[in-house]
């Protein structure tokens, strides 16, 4: 949860092995207006790849990686 300001930070994905399915829900593009506005992304993601976490004012960020 981002609180009062928002974040935006990386992640490196070092600690993980192979091919890896990461799904995600972050703030939507409207988040400002609707606090409901959640996007759902899936991608392919593997060791050392680089991700960045983006979390508007109040917003949050969850992830799951298979």
């Amino acid at each position: 949860m981002a609180g009062e300001k928002g974040a935006s930070f990386d992640i490196t994905l070092d600690f993980i092995t192979g091919e890896r399915t990461l799904t995600s829900w972050e703030d939507g593009i409207n988040v400002d207006r609707q606090a409901r506005d959640v996007t759902k992304n899936t991608k392919t993601v593997k060791k050392n790849d680089k991700i960045t976490i983006k979390m508007y004012d109040g917003g949050g960020y969850a992830a799951i990686i298979k």
